[in-house]
């Protein structure tokens, strides 16, 4: 069994690790939790359709990877998810924050350091 109550630390290597078995449970059938979390495994917010064709998937998939590699070595780092969730046009959107708790902020240096917060979770 599991909970996601707490969105503070956000679990996101939880969820990408254990994708495959949280994406057979009955959340993904009753509460459409796969909408939430594929986005931490695929690294893009919009998921795309899957796709059989080989050098589709190894387009999507080395797009993906240069945009997160930072500095070009081959090798996505912790550091280079943090930087891509929370700098890079592209990753920007996992600073986004729904929580049904932030409408109760009002300072919005507060509410930016949520979202900086949210995308360092997303990359680690």
């Amino acid at each position: 069994a599991t909970t996601f109550q707490f969105n503070i630390p956000f679990p996101a290597g939880y969820i990408r690790n254990f994708l495959p078995r949280l994406s057979s449970s009955h959340m993904t059938a009753n509460e459409d939790s796969m909408s939430l979390w594929a986005p931490y495994a695929f690294l893009e917010q919009k998921v795309r359709k899957p796709t059989l064709v080989q050098q589709e998937s190894d387009k999507q998939a080395t797009a993906k990877f240069e945009a997160v590699d930072g500095d070009k070595d081959g090798k996505i780092t912790e550091a280079e998810m943090v930087e891509y969730f929370t700098k890079s046009p592209k990753g920007k959107w996992g600073m986004k924050c729904d929580y049904r708790w932030l409408k109760y902020i009002k300072d919005p240096k507060v509410k930016q350091e949520v979202a900086l917060e949210r995308g360092t979770y997303r990359g680690g």
